[in-house]
């Protein structure tokens, strides 16, 4: 019986793929650590060769890689490829899919975001850190306020890998106290929406 090309293929099948298209396609090109812009074209070669949706379920258009094969990837991409910004940006994606997303998600939120990230149509971040504050979650301010029409953030975040070309946030909010202790909460919120800015970064890979 035939089937697809994500359950033939083994991990290591996969890291092999993954570390001979770093070291055609991304170790070959100097100076990319040091750019200013995100390398598009090498994401779009990236999605298109399968390697954005590693974790993703392969219900949603992934290979369903999980964590062990997730790391073994990362590391053949940095070994092989030689740019740690890139490696950076692509765990993140990983991430995003494969914890908040797979664990807590809704359905409806798996179906509108996985499959997405999977073929390299959306990027998200994790927005955790806090200027002046760091990742600490004593020192962290950014909070949240429930109302008839929905949820309202207050806050800034900094320093999130993929920030700049990210589509969706994963934000950690302060939503209430258990004691003196603060209780935190994730939201998506979508690039674009109402009361979203942002501020230019250094580097494409913050």
């Amino acid at each position: 019986m035939a089937t697809g090309r994500k359950r033939v293929d083994s991990m290591e099948a996969i890291v092999g793929r993954i570390a001979d298209f770093a070291a055609k396609n991304i170790a070959t090109r100097p100076g990319l650590s040091s750019g200013m812009d995100f390398p598009h074209d090498l994401w779009r070669d990236m999605a298109r060769s399968g390697f954005l949706g590693l974790g993703v379920p392969d219900e949603h258009g992934g290979s369903g890689l999980g964590y062990p094969g997730i790391s073994a990837a990362g590391r053949a991409l940095a070994r092989r490829g030689r740019c740690l910004g890139i490696t950076l940006s692509w765990l993140m994606h990983q991430i995003v899919s494969r914890f908040p997303l797979c664990t807590f998600a809704s359905s409806g939120q798996r179906q509108a975001y996985l499959t997405a990230m999977a073929s390299g149509g959306l990027t998200a971040s994790i927005a955790i850190s806090e200027p002046g504050a760091g990742g600490h979650p004593r020192h962290l301010k950014t909070s949240v306020v429930r109302t008839s029409a929905g949820y309202i953030l207050k806050g800034e975040k900094t320093f999130l890998t993929n920030g700049p070309i990210a589509d969706l946030f994963v934000v950690l909010a302060m939503s209430g106290h258990d004691g003196d202790r603060k209780r935190f909460s994730a939201f998506l919120v979508p690039r674009g929406c109402a009361g979203y800015r942002s501020r230019p970064a250094r580097r494409w890979w913050r």
